[in-house]
C-alpha cells in the first residue's frame, strides 16, 4: 500500500506526457512506413512494367539467341524457351504480388494483417521446405542460359532485374555466384 501511494503521483505526470507525445510519434512512424511502402510499390511497378514489355516482345528475340558452343544449338533453343516462357512469367508474377503487398503495407490498419500474413506464409514454407525452391530453380535456368548462349533476351531480362550497366559485370561470373545474384532479385519481398 505504501509503495502504490508513493509511486502513483510520480507515474501520473509521465502518463500524461506520454499521452501527448505518443500519438504524434505513432502517426509520424505510420506516415514513414506508408511513404516507404508506397515508394517501394512505385519502383516495383516500374520493374513490373519493364518485365511486361519484355513479355509482350519476347518472340521478337528468338532469332537473337545463339549458342556459345556451336554444337549446343538445340540445347540453347530449349533453354531460351524455358527462360522466355516460364522464368519470365514467374518473375512477373512475383513482382505483381510484391506491388500488391506493398500497397497493402501502405494502408495503416490493414498493414498489420499483411505483415501477419507474410510471417505465417514464411513459417509455413519453412516447415514444408519450399521456401525459395521455385526461385532457385528459375534463377538457375536464367543463369545457365546466360552462360551458355549469346542471347539478347536474357541480357534484357537481367537488365530489368538489375540495370543495363550492371549486366556486363556478370560476364565473367561462374554459374553459382550468378544464379545466387539472380535469385536475390527474384524475391517478392
Amino acid at each position: 500500500m505504501f509503495l502504490a501511494s508513493h509511486t502513483a503521483p510520480a507515474v501520473a505526470p509521465a502518463l500524461a506526457t506520454a499521452s501527448i507525445v505518443v500519438p504524434p510519434v505513432g502517426l509520424l512512424l505510420q506516415g514513414a512506413v506508408t511513404g516507404i511502402a508506397l515508394r517501394s510499390a512505385y519502383k516495383t511497378h516500374r520493374h513490373y512494367k519493364d518485365l511486361m514489355k519484355l513479355w509482350e516482345d519476347r518472340m521478337d528475340y528468338d532469332d537473337q539467341c545463339h549458342p556459345i558452343r556451336p554444337n549446343d544449338k538445340e540445347l540453347c533453343a530449349r533453354h531460351h524457351q524455358i527462360v522466355r516462357d516460364e522464368v519470365l512469367q514467374y518473375v512477373i508474377l512475383k513482382k505483381m504480388r510484391k506491388v500488391e503487398r506493398k500497397l497493402i503495407m501502405a494502408a495503416p490498419i490493414v498493414s498489420i494483417l499483411g505483415s501477419l500474413n507474410t510471417v505465417v506464409k514464411n513459417i509455413h514454407k519453412r516447415r514444408m521446405k519450399t521456401l525459395g525452391v521455385a526461385r532457385k530453380k528459375n534463377a538457375k535456368w536464367l543463369a545457365v542460359h546466360y552462360l551458355t548462349c549469346e542471347c539478347q533476351f536474357t541480357r534484357s531480362f537481367i537488365a530489368s532485374l538489375y540495370s543495363p550497366a550492371e549486366v556486363s559485370s556478370f560476364d565473367g561470373l561462374e554459374y553459382a555466384p550468378l544464379w545466387n545474384l539472380l535469385m536475390a532479385r527474384m524475391k517478392s519481398i
